[in-house]
């Protein structure tokens, strides 16, 4: 058996996670010039973003926080649905971020949501700005903006039964077969029986990727007595067909494998260490051309 959440991405640059530390909120409810009752300050710690700023990056903000309950839930959202929670650049609520809602639950403040940082500083913490209270909001989430064209394929893996919907402009949905919902390593996973289950994402043109490709999962393997695939692009003999690749954990070994080919040449890399058993993992590969 074989847990794997895929928050990842085929990309031609590295994709992280960010933690974030959430500020102090106002103390008394005003009306701000986007309309909102409530604002609190979000700051992000350099010491979480490696090596040089990072353009247009999105992050993670996940955690349950009773004042985004809603209304009847003695929190401040007004929308059942979390469309007044919003992100902007700047304190006066003006500059709208790009952000993604993979969850909101009214009653309790549980949310999930990817919002796109312009730049998120390496040597000095990054401030954006969230608000939230009010009423007349409508929904200003936009997934597809949040991942550029670049990404080929995000799967949050999220919800009960279990969701494997692309959230880029790809659309490249995956349709389950035999996999269940479980709890991941960020928000939901997929868990498979290491034989027969498997998340199809089909054969869109935009998966055939000859260039630059970054491959990244959080896995969480329970065994290594077969091949434990992670995401691949195979098929016909010996994987006769254009720009294949697989990355996966070897049988006994466990250790990453990737593999690439152009249809009849192909060259692999193996990692030094394998993930444990377990225990949750993030893996990632990246290959140049």
């Amino acid at each position: 058996m074989m847990r794997s959440y895929v928050v990842s991405s085929m990309r031609t640059a590295n994709f992280a996670i960010c933690a974030m530390i959430l500020g102090a909120m106002s103390l008394h409810a005003q009306t701000w010039p986007s309309g909102h009752a409530y604002r609190r300050t979000i700051v992000i710690d350099p010491a979480k973003v490696a090596n040089t700023d990072q353009v247009d990056f999105p992050v993670l903000i996940t955690g349950t926080y009773p004042y985004l309950a809603g209304v009847s839930s003695s929190g401040y959202v007004q929308s059942p649905s979390g469309y007044d929670i919003v992100f902007t650049s700047d304190d006066a609520g003006s500059n709208l971020l790009k952000f993604e809602r993979v969850s909101y639950v009214a009653a309790t403040g549980a949310v999930k949501f990817w919002v796109k940082v312009p730049t998120l500083r390496h040597s000095v913490e990054t401030v954006i700005y969230l608000f939230y209270g009010k009423a007349s909001a409508t929904d200003q989430s936009n997934p597809a903006a949040v991942w550029d064209s670049s990404y080929k394929g995000v799967w949050h893996l999220d919800g009960s039964p279990l969701n494997a919907a692309d959230s880029t402009s790809a659309a490249n949905h995956g349709t389950v077969t035999g996999a269940t919902a479980t709890t991941g390593q960020i928000a939901g996973a997929a868990n498979f029986n290491g034989t027969s289950q498997y998340l199809d994402v089909g054969n869109n043109s935009a998966l055939r990727i000859t260039g630059d490709l970054t491959v990244e999962a959080w896995v969480n393997p329970a065994d290594y007595t077969w091949y434990r695939g992670i995401l691949g692009k195979t098929g016909g003999t010996a994987g006769n067909m254009p720009a294949p690749y697989d990355f996966y954990l070897a049988a006994t070994s466990g250790l990453p494998v990737f593999y690439r080919g152009n249809g009849s040449l192909a060259s692999g890399s193996v990692g030094a260490a394998a993930p444990p058993t377990g225990q949750w993992s993030h893996v990632a590969v990246s290959m140049s051309g």
